[in-house]
């Protein structure tokens, strides 16, 4: 006959299916999905130990099944988000174009310029994606790569708000968001390419940085950066138009790590480029000298008719963001 389990144990794991199952019914909440996405291997041998154990020791049936029932609805919500992923559509056209993109949060107190400079002519994109673009900034490119791009569209700024795009391909169309205002969080605009049309939009959503700095409001601080990443995001949704171009790209420093709700969304109406052709590691930020980068924030999506290539983190230069490069063809 087995023992009995014993007390510690049953309420040990009645807690887990409790907080497990308020994970799965918040999912879409920034703290409880994040929590799921990102300790769903963990509590899946936590979930397996457990199911040793219920069934080694005579253990109440309602606490069984609690178990099993939470560890089934993890897999299925794990299945239904793998099985929701976008991918791309199909490249018939014999006479395709191979582009070559990279976005690049400079950093506006960047002190060596020459340095992230130096990144961006070795990898020499033909469409390069800009943050934190501020006077001094647009001044140094156009001395040292604008002769390389024709084309161009910014906004330069003092502060982190300055947003832009230089592109071997004609640019037209531009749109900054929200219209009408100095402080942009996103650049909406046509790129045409061999006759193929792109929509292109370049973001740099809502940064938690007060969360950091506030360390007694961090809860409050970085939910409700969160909240106002997610109306940005609904935002520019509502002004895409998806069958009006032959393939679109969502780019740029989305503040937002890969464990979050926000960036399960978006992988349901997008392909994240490194995730389906990446190399190495893809964490970003920070870029500093004392330790390697941790999150990843900045991301090049597609959709469309394009085949990914590839995709690189770019080490080194002098800003607290690696650059992210990426390369496809339409």
């Amino acid at each position: 006959m087995n023992k009995r389990l014993g007390k510690f144990p049953r309420i040990a794991i009645l807690a887990f299916c409790i907080f497990v199952l308020s994970c799965l019914l918040g999912r879409n909440h920034f703290l409880l999905g994040t929590a799921l996405i990102a300790g769903r291997w963990l509590y899946m041998v936590f979930g397996i130990c457990f199911i040793y154990m219920v069934f080694k020791r005579d253990t109440p049936k309602y606490l069984k099944w609690f178990l099993i029932s939470i560890m089934a609805l993890l897999l299925m919500e794990f299945s239904w988000n793998r099985l929701n992923e976008q991918s791309l559509d199909s490249l018939e056209n014999e006479n395709s174009t191979t582009l070559t993109i990279m976005t690049y949060n400079l950093f506006f107190k960047n002190g060596a310029p020459n340095s992230s400079i130096k990144n961006i002519q070795e990898v020499n994109p033909d469409i390069l994606v800009i943050q934190e673009v501020t006077p001094t900034w647009e001044k140094d490119l156009d001395q040292t790569i604008g002769v390389q791009y024709p084309y161009k569209m910014t906004l330069a700024l003092k502060g982190t708000h300055g947003i832009g795009v230089y592109s071997k391909y004609p640019l037209k169309s531009n749109q900054y968001l929200p219209a009408g205002s100095k402080y942009p969080f996103a650049q909406m605009l046509e790129i045409e390419v061999n006759s193929k049309r792109i929509q292109l939009v370049s973001v740099h959503l809502a940064s938690p940085a007060a969360a950091v700095e506030q360390p007694d409001k961090f809860l409050r601080l970085i939910s409700k950066s969160y909240v106002e990443r997610e109306k940005q995001i609904r935002e520019i949704n509502a002004l895409m138009e998806y069958d009006s171009f032959d393939a679109q790209i969502f780019i740029g420093d989305l503040n937002t790590t890969q464990y979050e709700p926000l960036y399960r969304k978006l992988t349901n109406d997008w392909v994240d480029l490194f995730e389906e052709v990446g190399v190495g590691s893809k964490r970003n930020f920070p870029n500093t000298s004392k330790m390697k980068p941790v999150l990843t924030l900045d991301y090049i999506f597609i959709r469309g008719k394009a085949k990914a290539i590839e995709s690189n983190v770019i080490q080194g230069g002098s800003s607290d963001h690696l650059a992210l490069s990426g390369k496809f063809e339409i």
